[in-house]
């Protein structure tokens, strides 16, 4: 196991929590597994209630994470199946999905501690795990955190990285390639990898076998030559150097020369009129004729006598090997320098690529500042008036590992409330009627600005109207139903830090 080890006093003993988290996706339970092993737990995984039954007799786990919907042995029947078995009858449960009411009231029964709606995201997970288990989670780092860019063009994939390298975020790094080559239909990706700067405590061998740790999944077929590596960091490329296996991958002096190079492709052949080529343009690939020979190298301007030349040797096409359009290779004497330079070559290459970004239902990045931020809060008040006992459970279990919660079915009180209390968030029904939504909202601002208590809005749907209404008593902070787990987190952040702005 890597990272420090999470343990829980039990007497004499030093316990590392162990999770079983079942869920039908593959990737995302590879993903999730070495993730929460970073964080210190010990997780054990299966992809559906039947095996995860099996595997919960044989390891009797602290908690387990279970996906609602299976095709075989759902979550209720699995609870029930649990229930009956006395080894793992009282072993908490957290659910993971979108459940009514009723549904909430009925599992709650069998024993289920937590319910995570919509997208999973790790690092609130992993902190729900420190509360649950009453661990006190590390400390966050004060150096520059990993930056991390992707973009992608065909079966080509650049990733820039700067700052550190973080063991979590290179897992969620490989979860996002594995997904997206899945999602469009790629089995052998070119990739190039652009690292300008890094912390040197963090350039570790296993940091950097962690980090290409995509280029063993079973489902993909990449070549080394087809990983390409811009970086001055020596101590990276000794690491490279060094190892068996990245030693074959290509270390490149210039965007330019990665880029080109995984452009290149011989299994792909594009003709270009000698009538189509202009004075003045440059192109990045060589231009051959039909025999093979290099008629134009890369990047040499064309000029009259290269154009006479051609004339004269009756040659009228010219031959270039990728799948790049021609307008997207050239580059002309009116839009870049006489010399162009790396990084506008560079540019003109990726001018096509577009961000990676995977259509999932499963996980959403978080990053350190949400972390922080929350945990900054926790332990302070909030209050939900809503007289629906489904919205209070929803909010009840997205905040409550961070805040104490407090409830209201209607805010006929509210005055007393918010000068007697100290609020720091309080979450209104649009619905509620004697006082209205816009009537306690008003009572609000009359004790109390935007930056001392913000007001968040629950409304099943809302027109224009009613939101300009909402704005004008004193809040924009609106969250239009379903309320999952992953949209209130991120209304509450979003909320507090803009309201305290004001």
């Amino acid at each position: 196991m890597t990272g420090y080890p999470v343990t829980e006093n039990r007497g004499e003993r030093n316990v590392i929590q162990t999770i079983l988290f079942i869920h039908p996706d593959t990737y995302f339970l590879d993903f999730i597994k070495s993730f929460l092993e970073i964080k210190g737990f010990r997780v054990v995984i299966a992809a559906d209630c039947v095996v995860g039954f099996r595997i919960a007799i044989s390891t009797l786990p602290d908690l387990i994470i279970s996906y609602k919907f299976f095709p075989n042995l759902d979550a209720m029947g699995f609870l029930i199946k649990k229930r009956t078995a006395s080894k793992i009858a009282s072993i908490p449960v957290f659910l993971m999905g979108d459940f009514t009411e009723k549904e909430i009231m009925e599992y709650k029964k069998e024993n289920v501690k937590a319910f995570i709606s919509g997208q999973v995201n790790p690092v609130i997970l992993s902190e729900r795990l420190y509360v649950f288990f009453s661990i006190e989670p590390p400390a966050l780092s004060q150096t520059t955190p990993m930056l991390i860019d992707l973009h992608a063009r065909g079966r080509i994939i650049t990733i820039q990285i700067e700052g550190n390298l973080e063991p979590a975020k290179i897992e969620l790094l490989n979860y996002l390639i594995r997904s997206f080559c899945r999602q469009r239909t790629i089995k052998a990706p070119k990739v190039f990898l652009i690292i300008p700067s890094l912390y040197p405590e963090s350039v570790t061998r296993a940091n950097i076998e962690l980090l290409f740790k995509f280029t063993g999944y079973p489902e993909l077929t990449i070549e080394a030559h087809n990983i390409k590596i811009l970086t001055k960091n020596n101590e990276l490329v000794g690491i490279l150097k060094s190892h068996e296996i990245f030693q074959q991958f290509e270390v490149v002096k210039s965007y330019f020369e990665g880029l080109q190079n995984l452009q290149i492709d011989f299994n792909k052949v594009k003709n270009v009129p000698v009538a189509f080529l202009k004075k003045g343009s440059c192109y990045i690939f060589d231009l051959y004729d039909k025999s093979g020979k290099r008629i134009i190298p890369s990047l040499t301007r064309v000029t009259d006598e290269i154009l006479s030349n051609l004339e004269e040797r009756r040659i009228n096409t010219l031959t270039y090997y990728s799948d790049m359009a021609i307008t997207e290779i050239r580059g002309d004497e009116e839009e870049i320098a006489p010399i162009p330079d790396d990084k506008e070559l560079f540019n003109m290459m990726l001018s096509e690529f577009e961000p990676v970004k995977i259509d999932t239902k499963t996980i959403e990045p978080w990053d350190e500042k949400h972390t922080l931020f929350f945990r900054k809060l926790k332990g302070k008040k909030i209050l939900v008036i809503t007289p629906d006992q489904s919205v209070v459970h929803q909010i009840s279990n997205t905040l409550d590992i961070y805040f104490d919660i407090h409830y209201e079915k209607s805010g006929k009180d509210i005055e007393s409330r918010v000068t007697h209390d100290h609020y720091i968030i309080v979450f209104v029904d649009a619905s509620l009627q004697q006082p209205s939504a816009i009537e306690i909202l008003s009572r609000i601002r009359v004790h109390a600005t935007r930056r001392k208590i913000s007001v968040v809005i629950l409304a099943p749907q809302l027109n224009k109207i009613e939101a300009v209404k909402f704005r004008d008593s004193g809040t924009d902070n609106i969250i239009i139903a379903p309320f999952s787990y992953s949209k209130v987190l991120k209304k509450v952040f979003e909320s507090v830090t803009a309201d305290r702005r004001t």
